[in-house]
């Protein structure tokens, strides 16, 4: 078993942020009250009262100047009613996120749009709301009054289906938020707010710092332009940009070098400065990947990230790579996330990057597995009704850069499974397993790997994963109904992409069909092989 690559889908879950800055505190320490307070006879209702929200204008137009993990950066952002649209800015590598009419939007460092229902807090990270004190679904008290000049009450949050408290700080004065705490992982994170100005009748602070336990992590934020008005933008000003990708596109079909190895991964050969690379394709990635090791040996920037925490943890980096080839595709700084990748698929292959759907955006591809080729087709070509003829088009629903299809499981339809082309074995994750336990039979005797998760956050707080082989009565995808075949389990949960995915399906059932990847126009097709009729009946069933 590829247990690699199952253990990188569960990892995937585990790879936040907060696990790579965990510092060692117990959770006597994480749920302290901060030292230094004194006894106040203020109530709450007083220091909520004491602290006034200005309202809201219908128009916010606001730039902002930050550093990010030893990166600088710059923010543009506009919001008029629940519309907004931002553009983010680390040296050449530009981010834009939006909304229009209650749909979200990104597009990426690579020029490609995409839609997307996770939570965009990366275009609000300076302007978050701290109004948690006031929501009557938290449980709130009054933890003390600080020392010194300029005192600020601090009430002490217990957030409703969170495991550790957080301590609000209000100035006394004011009533200001002027700090707040909160737990992140296994560390405490002290979010700063000073320099507070009243422009256009909206009273803020210009500027914003987050202290972690590591300070190579500390964030530092500064407003520098702001402007409200009561007129609202056209909605055009938020719609989504058009494509611009540094990808380029075919003018005819071509079979790209590379090879499908054994386990069904497919590999592609690129040329970089004369020297040949693999990297592999992940349907269900919704970016693109580089070896840190092959980054370093390239000399690519790194704009001022930082690599390493001061234990030696190495950090992952975005990065430019400024010229490649993949056969006839020439990619043009293509902006790819440096970390580890480097694994073997065979003894004759190294494969130090990953293709993801920035990639796939840019060209119709088709995996042939049978004859292990990989051709790319123009997407001018692939247009109208049945363009692929044999071939059945399936639901698609790109989220994200995620691809999601429809698949029944047992007793039920789901539409929450992803598409992987990577992923050997197909997978189904806990609460689907749960919510559906008559469908699935363990084979007696079966023992679960397990692995520990090292993991915490302020909700989950670690946990064994189990790995188990189990029977489902029926699997339907694409025009094939399987019958008592096996699927891997976990009782694990998975929304890596702001969305709970139910399962995986993977090269075990994938690899009977020829797929055609037509994410331009946001298309999957899909077409029994020569393996389909050998291993099961055509005119029945499996």
């Amino acid at each position: 078993m590829k247990l690699r690559i199952l253990m990188c889908v569960l990892a995937a879950c585990i790879a936040a942020s907060a696990s790579a800055r965990a510092a060692r505190h117990t959770d006597s320490a994480l749920d302290a009250v901060p030292t230094g307070l004194k006894p106040t006879t203020t109530h709450l209702s007083q220091i909520l009262a004491l602290h006034k929200d200005d309202g809201a204008l219908t128009t916010v137009i606001e730039d902002w100047a930050f550093t990010d993990t030893g990166v600088s950066g710059t923010e543009h952002l506009e919001r008029s009613g629940e519309n907004y649209r931002s553009r983010i800015v680390t040296g050449p590598i530009s981010n834009a996120y939006g909304q229009l009419d209650g749909k979200r939007w990104h597009q990426d460092a690579n020029g490609i749009t995409m839609t997307t229902s996770d939570i965009d807090d990366i275009s609000f990270t300076a302007i978050r709301v701290r109004e948690d004190a006031a929501d009557p679904k938290n449980d709130v008290s009054v933890a003390g009054e600080t020392s010194g000049a300029a005192p600020a009450y601090v009430l002490r949050v217990k957030r409703d289906g969170y495991r550790h408290p957080e301590w609000i700080y209000y100035d006394a004065s004011t009533g200001d938020i002027v700090r707040v705490d909160y737990v992140a992982g296994k560390h405490r994170v002290s979010e700063r707010y000073d320099d507070f100005r009243t422009v256009d009748g909206v009273r803020q602070a210009w500027h914003v710092h987050d202290a972690y336990d590591d300070p190579t992590f500390d964030d530092d934020w500064h407003l520098t332009a702001f402007h409200g008005q009561s007129a609202s933008l056209p909605s055009t000003d938020f719609a989504p940009p058009p494509n611009a990708p540094h990808i380029s596109t075919v003018a005819s079909g071509a079979l790209l070098q590379g090879q499908i190895t054994d386990d069904g991964a497919t590999i592609v050969r690129l040329t970089i400065g004369g020297r040949g690379v693999d990297f592999e394709l992940d349907s269900s990635a919704p970016k693109s990947y580089i070896d840190m090791g092959l980054a370093d040996d390239l000399h690519l920037p790194d704009f001022g990230h930082a690599r390493r925490l001061h234990d030696g943890t190495r950090l992952a980096f975005d990065t430019v790579l400024p010229d490649a080839d993949a056969g006839p595709i020439h990619f043009h700084n293509l902006t790819l996330l440096a970390t580890d990748v480097a694994y073997r698929p065979n003894p004759h292959t190294r494969v130090v990057g990953i293709l993801g759907y920035d990639f796939f955006a840019a060209n119709v591809l088709h995996v042939n597995y049978v004859n292990r080729t990989l051709e790319v087709l123009p997407a001018n070509r692939v247009v109208g009704e049945h363009p692929i003829a044999g071939a059945l088009e399936l639901p698609l629903t790109l989220d994200n850069g995620v691809p999601y299809v429809p698949m029944m499981i047992g007793d039920a339809i789901t539409k929450n499974v992803v598409l992987g082309s990577d992923l050997p074995y197909t997978m189904v994750f806990g609460p689907y397993l749960e919510a559906h336990a008559s469908q699935f039979v363990t084979p007696n005797g079966q023992h679960p790997y397990v692995a520990s998760v090292p993991f915490a956050d302020e909700s989950s707080y670690g946990q064994k994963i189990h790995i188990y082989l189990t029977r489902t009565p029926t699997l339907r995808f694409a025009n094939a109904d399987y019958s008592n075949l096996a699927i891997i389990g976990t009782n694990f949960p998975y929304d890596p992409y702001g969305r709970n995915v139910d399962a995986i399906i993977g090269l075990d059932y994938l690899s009977y069909f020829d797929l055609y990847f037509d994410f331009p126009h946001g298309r999957m097709f899909v077409q029994p092989n020569m393996w389909f009729y050998r291993t099961f009946n055509k005119d029945k069933h499996a």
